[in-house]
C-alpha cells in the first residue's frame, strides 16, 4: 500500500488582513507556562499556522496527537481568534500520486473532534514541480 509522503498537519488560521501577532499572542498567552515552538509557527499573507511535518513526528497519528496535545490547552484562545472573524482548521496536507491512501486511526479521529476545529486534506501532486504544502493558504 503506498502512502502520502511529506506529511505535515497544521492548525491553519486564515483571513483577509490577517494579524499573524494577535493569532501568536493569542495561542503563546492560551496555556500557563507552555510556548508554542518557534520553529513551527509560519505565516503569509492573510494566513498564520503551526505546522507539525515529518521532521517531527512521521505517522499522520503522531502528528495529529501531538498538535492535539498543544492546542487543547489554548481551546480559549483559539475560540477568542475565531470571535474575531478569523477561520480556523486543522490542515493535513501531503504529496500523493494516483491510488495511495491515507490511513488514520479511529483513535486520532477521536483525538481531531476533540477540538472541535473543521478539518481538510490536501493533496499535493508528488510527480512534478515541488510545492509548498502550505501554498493553498495563500
Amino acid at each position: 500500500m503506498d502512502l502520502w509522503t511529506s506529511l505535515n498537519t497544521s492548525l491553519a488560521v486564515t483571513k483577509q488582513g490577517l494579524d499573524p501577532k494577535f493569532v501568536s499572542e493569542a495561542l503563546k498567552g492560551g496555556a500557563q507556562g507552555a510556548d508554542l515552538e518557534e520553529a513551527f509557527i509560519h505565516s503569509g499573507v492573510n494566513w498564520w499556522s503551526y505546522t507539525l511535518d515529518e521532521s517531527f513526528a512521521e505517522s499522520l497519528d503522531s502528528q495529529i496527537g501531538s498538535l492535539v496535545a498543544r492546542i487543547s490547552p489554548r481551546l480559549t484562545a483559539v475560540k477568542k481568534i475565531r470571535d474575531a472573524g478569523y477561520s480556523v482548521q486543522v490542515a493535513i496536507a501531503g504529496f500523493v500520486e494516483p491510488r495511495q491512501v491515507l490511513p488514520v486511526s479511529s483513535a486520532a479521529v477521536a483525538k481531531l473532534a476533540s477540538l472541535g476545529l473543521p478539518v481538510s486534506f490536501t493533496t499535493l501532486k508528488a510527480s512534478g514541480p515541488s510545492e509548498d504544502p502550505l501554498a493553498w493558504l495563500d
